[in-house]
């Protein structure tokens, strides 16, 4: 049934969807990262209008493909539509084929930019390795080195992938004393502090003074979003995440958390629409099933809810969330064996959860087994569940 379920709310999403070209380009992304580089290729030839995202997505099919000219091609049209996009890939495509000159003007032309990577990236990258040997190579970085700024905060970053918080903080404040206005080493320390002591006010500070100093940094647009959501202001939330589409509409994590805001909000249809955005886009994202699931819910709208919990069940047939979620809906639909049968599966993957036992309870109090449901109200009660404790004291005397 969930298969059915699926291909019929595949092929109503890919109605509706399918001729955006904001989407075909987040789509082929899929299909890339999934290796379907056939499908890739087929969405990316349907979109009408080209920009960097698309034209760069068409220099990696290429470019696994083994098609260096068509790769070169493709990522130099995207350099046309944002500078430096590609070139960090156009020096790799360079340097593999030993063409030192122009591997070099493209490394000189990415470590000028925006996009420019990590000295560590830069310094492990295997298809950089006969170029780090060159003249050619050593120029560049003599004209152009990394700073002992980047390299500090780089050293903050390691400490942090090491579970070393309190070293990594105390390197981005002296980073900071020096230069009150390094809005790399104050996004660093907001997402830091989140994850010491939840901070959270703190982190938003630091994270708008970062917005201020570098306002077309598209990923300090998202993690204030989430500290936003984080913090139930579901309003600045979506404004922020809504001005992150506006720089960088080629992230479809921003339309789950942009949905998530929709939903926090009580715009229910707006929440639906991009949740159907999100799972055109990737069948395979739970989380925006689940999402979906709660919207129609809470709108009343259970068959439809039953809908996206089936797909998320169907991707992890043993999350207890999904799960009970999918229970509470059979009950609302008065469906009470397969509710108790939901309810009973949740109870087995978490004994010791006092509200999986009511609603296991509920589910057998409406199909009158009355015997049945007073004892997991006592386990629900005796679990600190204590909305059964009324159930006990009026039906179970």
């Amino acid at each position: 049934m969930s298969k059915i379920f699926f291909i019929l709310f595949l092929w109503a999403s890919f109605c509706s969807l399918a001729q955006n070209d904001t989407l075909l380009t987040l789509k082929a992304r899929y299909y890339l990262n999934d290796n379907q580089l056939d499908s890739a290729l087929i969405v990316l030839n349907k979109i009408e209008k080209h920009q960097y995202q698309s034209t760069f997505l068409l220099g990696t099919v290429f470019q696994l493909q083994k098609n260096d000219a068509g790769a070169k091609l493709w990522f130099e049209k995207s350099n046309e539509f944002k500078d430096a996009y590609a070139s960090y890939r156009l020096m790799q495509l360079y340097a593999l084929n030993q063409k030192w000159d122009s591997a070099a003007y493209y490394l000189n032309q990415h470590l000028n930019s925006f996009f420019k990577v990590s000295s560590v990236d830069l310094a492990t990258d295997v298809a950089l390795d006969e170029f780090r040997q060159t003249t050619e190579w050593k120029l560049v970085l003599e004209k152009t080195p990394y700073s002992i700024v980047e390299k500090n905060i780089e050293q903050a970053q390691y400490f942090f992938t090491k579970s070393k918080i309190p070293q990594a903080l105390d390197i981005l404040d002296e980073v900071l004393q020096n230069d009150k206005k390094n809005h790399k080493a104050m996004f660093l320390r907001a997402q830091y502090v989140v994850e010491l002591n939840r901070d959270y006010s703190y982190a938003i500070r630091d994270l708008e003074k970062s917005i201020q100093i570098a306002p077309l940094n598209s990923e300090y647009l998202m993690a204030l979003s989430k500290l936003f959501i984080s913090t139930f202001k579901f309003k600045k939330a979506l404004l922020q995440i809504e001005n992150y589409q506006k720089i960088d509409p080629f992230q479809i994590e921003s339309e789950l958390i942009k949905a998530e805001c929709f939903y926090r909000l009580g715009q229910f249809d707006n929440a639906l629409k991009s949740v159907d955005k999100v799972v055109w886009v990737n069948p395979k994202q739970v989380e925006a099933y689940r999402l979906g699931g709660l919207v129609c819910f809470d709108s009343n709208q259970f068959e439809k809810a039953l809908v996206y919990q089936q797909n998320a069940i169907a991707l992890f047939p043993r999350r207890v969330d999904l799960i009970f979620d999918r229970g509470k809906t059979y009950l609302e639909l008065e469906q009470n064996l397969l509710a108790e049968l939901d309810f009973g599966t949740c109870v087995d993957l978490n004994h010791s959860n006092g509200e999986f036992w009511y609603f296991k309870a509920l589910a057998s109090f409406y199909q009158n087994k009355k015997e049945q449901a007073c004892r997991f109200f006592k386990k629900a009660s005796s679990f600190g569940y204590y909305k059964a404790d009324e159930y006990l004291v009026k039906e179970c005397n």
